[in-house]
């Protein structure tokens, strides 16, 4: 099925506001310009446009086109917190090897959309996994694995890095539920009010307060957001 048309997409979103001059739309590229069209139009549903015309409208277009291109996007979530995510190059530690993902992917199974670890846990319910010679988190080992290698020593601090469930099961290992944000996201995003479905997570205090100092247990190597280029480059 053919692409719409560039001017197509714009009436798709935009059927209240004339386009002028479509000029500039032509010259935005088609693979990235549907999604640039999609978050501006719910930035104009939200008020983002004190004047609706294609001038004001089409620039924010523009830029969003170009942040795409770049891999740069920008976030509202539901609890207001304001997040921007873009891809970061890091040095290459450990890679994993065919024995490693072997042994990894017997401990899953699929329950719904995610992969539930189901050998050793911590206290607080995220599963454990030992690869060269360190025991790591498994959710941490999921997400690199698909990368090809861990980061090098000291890349991802656990202090400053977390990999984070979007899935909100702690015990979940699908990559595609998993990643990178900064510590202090991930404790604005967390959603401590919904408990974690792991058979073994921890109970939370009813006065928990997730901006405060307390914090639940984590394992001491979870750095844990930002989609990483792959450095899984075997040979044959």
């Amino acid at each position: 099925m053919p692409r719409p048309a560039k001017q197509e997409l714009w009436r798709q979103f935009f059927p209240d506001v004339p386009l002028t001059d479509p000029r500039w739309i032509e010259r935005c590229s088609h693979v990235h310009l549907p999604e640039a069209l999609r978050i501006t139009a719910e930035n104009d549903k939200a008020g983002r446009f004190a004047v609706r015309d294609q001038d004001n409208i089409g620039r924010y277009v523009c830029q969003g086109v170009n942040r795409l291109k770049n891999g740069v996007t920008f976030c509202d979530n539901a609890n207001g917190v304001k997040t921007v995510t873009f891809p970061v190059t890091m040095l290459a530690g450990y890679r994993f090897t065919d024995n490693d993902r072997k042994r990894f992917t017997a401990f899953l199974r699929r329950e719904g959309d995610c992969l539930r670890w189901t050998g050793s846990r911590t206290a607080a319910g995220y599963g454990r996994f030992k690869v060269n010679g360190k025991v790591i988190s498994a959710h941490y080992a999921a997400f690199f694995m698909g990368v090809g290698c861990l980061p090098a020593d000291g890349e991802l601090d656990g202090q400053r890095f977390n990999v984070s469930h979007n899935c909100r099961n702690r015990d979940c290992c699908n990559r595609k539920h998993l990643k990178v944000k900064t510590k202090r996201v991930n404790l604005e995003e967390r959603e401590y009010s919904t408990p974690s479905l792991t058979t073994n997570s921890t109970q939370l205090p009813a006065n928990f307060n997730p901006r405060s100092q307390q914090s639940l247990p984590q394992p001491a190597d979870t750095p844990s957001t930002l989609p990483l280029s792959s450095c899984d480059q075997r040979t044959s």
